[in-house]
């Protein structure tokens, strides 16, 4: 569930079901089997002619990363708070920046060889998930390399 969910943890608009089926290795029934297993978690709706996925509520992706507030939490709780974020239910975002990060990247490469322009979702949030994936020894995000590479790639940018 990590890989299914950690998209949606780590987008910032509501998700193009076809997009987090192929983040997530799913097959073309995947649509059904989220409405009826992850029904009260996800709202599946149209938007111009395409399905988009988002968390019911806001607060099921604090819930899910374990970020909830902890302003109104006393020391023992937060404690406990952080002790949770290790357990093996959570989901962390930088998980869904990578199968995004992955998902942009391939479909940028694709459409570069190709000499086409790359789908919108790309153009708006590669530099986004690439710049979101797990930290590397040196502290900077993994995929930090790609992400400049774009950003002083002149031909890119015109696009």
């Amino acid at each position: 569930y990590r890989n299914t969910l950690g998209p949606l943890v780590a987008t910032r608009l509501p998700l193009d079901i076809k997009i987090w089926r192929v983040c997530c290795g799913q097959d073309e029934e995947f649509r059904t089997r989220v409405k009826s297993e992850m029904g009260p978690l996800i709202t599946v709706y149209g938007i111009d002619g395409t399905l988009q996925v988002s968390f019911s509520h806001l607060t099921v992706r604090d819930w899910l990363c374990n970020t909830a507030s902890q302003a109104s939490l006393t020391e023992k709780e937060i404690f406990s708070a952080r002790k949770d974020r290790m357990s093996k239910f959570s989901v962390k975002r930088t998980v869904g920046h990578a199968l995004l990060a992955n998902y942009c990247w391939e479909r940028y490469i694709r459409s570069a060889a190709e000499g086409t322009k790359p789908e919108l979702y790309v153009m708006n949030h590669i530099i986004y998930h690439l710049m979101g994936t797990k930290k590397a020894p040196n502290g900077r995000p993994a995929r930090a390399a790609d992400a400049a590479n774009l950003l002083t790639n002149f031909q890119w940018n015109l696009k």
